[in-house]
């Protein structure tokens, strides 16, 4: 079980040294042989040159837009896990609360932090039972 905070700390600074090390080395590479084609040539050619630069811009843009693709999903996934916490949580204390259920079990399955709030809660249950049991 992962803390919230270390996991999303973590995918987010892995995704932003994969993308600009991704996009530093591409646009290197990708200006560099550029830049040898044109120094190697005599005559240069204003056409020839601007479809390099055309190619080069389409492929520079799908790059960026396949790592924001990348980062979507990543961050999509991060959040589906904490919805499912949360909702675990919200039935839980719905059925405390509304039904008065004290025997309702809690499953925490991504995050440490929502395991210690129902660690607390599953302590207070165990209160509110002791309590009910007396009236």
């Amino acid at each position: 079980m992962k803390k919230l905070q270390d996991d999303i700390f973590a995918r987010l600074f892995i995704l932003f040294t994969l993308i600009m090390t991704s996009f530093l080395a591409i646009v290197f590479f990708l200006f560099d042989g550029f830049i040898q084609e044109i120094l190697l040539k005599t005559q240069v050619n204003n056409d020839a040159v601007m479809e390099q630069f055309y190619f080069i811009f389409e492929i520079l843009f799908s790059i960026i837009v396949l790592q924001l693709l990348l980062v979507y999903v990543l961050l999509f996934k991060t959040k589906k896990k904490i919805l499912e916490d949360l909702n675990s949580l919200s039935k839980y204390l719905h059925n405390i609360s509304s039904h008065k259920k004290y025997d309702t079990t809690l499953h925490i399955k991504h995050y440490l932090e929502f395991l210690h709030i129902s660690v607390v809660l599953k302590n207070i249950v165990k209160r509110l039972r002791a309590k009910s049991k007396k009236k």
